[in-house]
């Protein structure tokens, strides 16, 4: 390889690249290409971090696919990277809104800062897709998937997360684990401005129709999980 320059930085993930002659007598070139990074791991993340109940602020880099939603520069929503220039999301949260300028944030801890982490990327979402067959009073097929305007790049801090198979079931009772700015108590809209997470376990259809009976926002149908 001939020396093109002594050595290229790349600020924004912390890459180096070094150029140097070489000895090899054939100086031949191997192309070699890179496998497809792997969904769901999270290199950053704390395995015996403690889980208190009710929640407790995120690591930095713990849920490299969490995103935030700016809409017109406020903090809105959260969403998942499933690829590295789709989102999925939730379809309420762009009900009458996909002609406003949105915004993703990744690889963010805090929501509300205006100082940005080393680790962050933000994108324009370019276009939204929400369930053709979505109903707003109800929050049936609740779910959108955001396209970005450019690709996002792979690091400890975004990586993406794993769709489950088609005929994947629901195990009554197995946790889960939930992350998001949402807010804190059932009671007074306090938010958290740092990332949240909280392990809860997956309950049965049945019972949620039984702790949802009287609440006459929820309507619980088949395609729809319940934790708590």
């Amino acid at each position: 390889i001939a020396p093109v320059s002594n050595s290229i930085v790349s600020s924004d993930f912390g890459l180096s690249l070094d150029f140097k002659q070489t000895t090899c007598p054939k100086k031949d070139v191997v192309r070699l290409k890179c496998g497809d990074l792997q969904c769901g791991v999270r290199p950053k993340a704390i395995s015996n971090r403690a889980r208190i109940v009710g929640g407790s602020n995120s690591s930095p880099g713990a849920w490299p696919w969490q995103a935030a939603l700016y809409k017109e520069g406020e903090y809105q929503c959260g969403a998942s990277l499933i690829s590295q220039d789709w989102l999925i999301s939730a379809g309420h949260c762009f009900y009458g809104s996909t002609d406003n300028h949105w915004v993703a944030r990744l690889g963010a801890l805090r929501r509300g800062s205006s100082l940005a982490s080393p680790y962050e990327q933000l994108r324009t979402i370019s276009h939204i897709f929400i369930h053709p067959d979505y109903i707003d009073a109800s929050y049936t097929h609740d779910v959108s998937l955001l396209k970005l305007e450019r690709p996002l790049v792979f690091t400890d801090f975004v990586r993406p997360v794993c769709l489950p198979p088609p005929d994947y079931r629901i195990h009554t009772g197995r946790s889960c684990t939930l992350i998001g700015w949402g807010q804190l108590f059932e009671v007074g809209k306090i938010f958290p401005d740092s990332l949240q997470e909280v392990s809860v376990p997956l309950i049965s259809t049945e019972e949620c129709h039984r702790r949802t009976l009287f609440i006459p926002l929820y309507r619980i149908t088949g395609d729809m999980f319940c934790a708590g």
